[in-house]
């Protein structure tokens, strides 16, 4: 059986990375976590909960995340969800940019975390 996205061979209708990436798909309008910028897929962890999936360089560093419908946030842990596969940038396209603040010159990347 072929997955219904991508045609890779499965045992079901959807590969499982489709079916991830379709998943966070459903969640774009409501999951406020969700961070796209230039293709790649963050997600804003809660400040108080380290986990494997934020651990690494990227967790010391601080982010400012300017979204395009007008909302900030900041945080010092985010988790980098990889490239966002082609099938799915129609639907996750790019919601902000990560901005560089005067204090915190130096304490991240210039593309964003786990990059």
């Amino acid at each position: 059986m072929q997955c219904i996205v991508c045609k890779s061979e499965t045992e079901s209708k959807m590969c499982l990375e489709c079916s991830i990436w379709e998943e966070r798909a459903r969640g774009n309008r409501t999951n406020k976590s969700q961070v796209r910028v230039k293709g790649k897929f963050y997600l804003i962890l809660p400040e108080t909960r380290r986990t494997r999936f934020s651990e690494g360089a990227h967790q010391i560093y601080a982010h400012h995340i300017q979204f395009k419908n007008g909302r900030q946030a900041y945080t010092t842990n985010m988790a980098c969800c990889g490239e966002i596969p082609e099938y799915f940038k129609s639907r996750l396209s790019d919601n902000a940019e990560f901005i560089e603040l005067p204090e915190l010159k130096g304490h991240r990347h210039d593309d964003g975390p786990g990059v």
